[in-house]
């Protein structure tokens, strides 16, 4: 039975990220989807880094072993690193990888032209520079893959390429074509090809969760999910926030009770019923109050609420 390694993480700089998208500068590129198949550079690589990868989970616990990157940033001719996540004020360089908000998603990769000449992601160089893109006997050959790690790294395919994507080497010559695995594309025809992909839904999900928790992670941190919320019982006014952002489409638990995340997470597991349930409420809780307009509005009114407050005290 697969299973669906579910990742979402709540923070005020992901909120903040999330609502400044929809006004980004010349040059930011959306990163929350891909309405539309997208184009750029595939490298590989063999395998995520210990103890985990740049999605939080060990290479054991990954939806699948065909897995891939996405970019950090977007930002061309810039190979320095911004800090991660990347705060609203750089938004406009913010990757695909989404500050880590795109990790556990799926994508279909197909495979595109390959590259005749030298194409190495030197700095401040054209892809495929001396030569040209060719077609060849794989294109067209496809892969579902699930992101389970992020592209920072200080050369072009990493900045320069908003849509470029680092491949699970063992995944190379398990693209398809024809109803059968490729096979022999790698090494032989494979100098950085392009690929087309897009995000799709979950292959083969069945609605089961396992849930993955950073050691370490910051304890004041709210994650919820579609069906489990943290709800802090002596803090005072942060025991409603997690009530505030989730109402009723979340199932919650005591924070820091092994035992009353146990038994919430028991009675999902056991009721497929309730899981629809709750699901279907957090899409219709998520569509009614956390639209881009709605939540630039209300960031815009706290803001004027704050500058009248500081013309006040002065």
């Amino acid at each position: 039975m697969h299973r669906q390694t579910l990742r979402i993480a709540v923070s005020v700089v992901a909120v903040c990220a999330a609502v400044l998208l929809a006004q980004l500068p010349a040059g930011a590129i959306t990163v929350s989807g891909t309405p539309s198949p997208v184009t750029g550079n595939a490298t590989w690589f063999s395998g995520l880094g210990g103890p985990y990868g740049g999605c939080g989970l060990p290479e054991a616990n990954v939806d699948s072993q065909n897995y891939l990157a996405l970019n950090v940033q977007n930002s061309p001719g810039v190979y320095s690193d911004l800090p991660r996540p990347i705060p609203a004020a750089d938004a406009a360089e913010i990757g695909m990888w989404d500050n880590g908000l795109n990790c556990g998603r799926w994508v279909q990769v197909t495979i595109g032209n390959n590259c005749t000449g030298v194409n190495d992601g030197a700095q401040n160089q054209p892809f495929c520079r001396n030569g040209s893109w060719k077609s060849d006997q794989y294109n067209g050959a496809t892969l579902d893959m699930v992101v389970a790690d992020s592209c920072d790294d200080p050369n072009a395919w990493c900045k320069d390429d908003p849509y470029h994507v680092d491949l699970h080497q063992a995944s190379l010559n398990q693209f398809v074509l024809n109803g059968q695995p490729v096979g022999n594309m790698y090494p032989g025809s494979w100098n950085n090809r392009q690929v087309t992909w897009q995000f799709i839904p979950a292959p083969n999900y069945t609605g089961d969760i396992n849930i993955g928790a950073l050691q370490g992670a910051e304890k004041r941190r709210r994650a919820a999910t579609p069906s489990t919320a943290d709800y802090h019982q002596a803090a005072g006014e942060e025991t409603d926030i997690a009530h505030e952002i989730w109402g009723d489409a979340a199932l919650y638990f005591n924070h820091n009770d092994v035992r009353s995340l146990g038994v919430s997470i028991r009675s999902l597991l056991a009721d497929p019923d309730l899981r629809r349930d709750y699901a279907n409420r957090a899409l219709r809780h998520a569509q009614s109050h956390y639209t881009a307009a709605q939540m630039t509005d209300e960031y815009l009114s706290l803001y004027k609420s704050l500058i009248s407050a500081e013309v006040l005290a002065a």
